[in-house]
């Protein structure tokens, strides 16, 4: 499985007082994570997954409109044997 990073824009939400001039629009946000399922509409990451993937935890499901950049990173290419001890 490989590893996404997802450069995407998301709503912006400020909860101080202000006048409109200090309103900004949407921020664009950077995630990483294993890339569990892609379609025509939406890109998920997963934080956390089983050794066989198919079992995770923490769900980000990002509209691909939203979506600026995937880069993607397999980590099966740069594996070392792992060494117990």
């Amino acid at each position: 499985m490989k590893i996404a990073i997802v450069r995407w824009k998301d709503a912006n939400y400020q909860v101080a007082d202000g006048s409109i001039a200090d309103v900004h629009g949407p921020i664009e946000l950077e995630s990483v994570g294993w890339l569990a399922k892609q379609d025509d509409d939406s890109v998920t990451i997963a934080m956390e997954l089983d050794h066989g993937g198919e079992q995770g935890r923490f769900w980000l499901t990002i509209p691909r409109i939203n979506i600026v950049s995937i880069r993607t990173i397999d980590p099966s290419r740069n594996r070392k044997k792992a060494r117990n001890g």
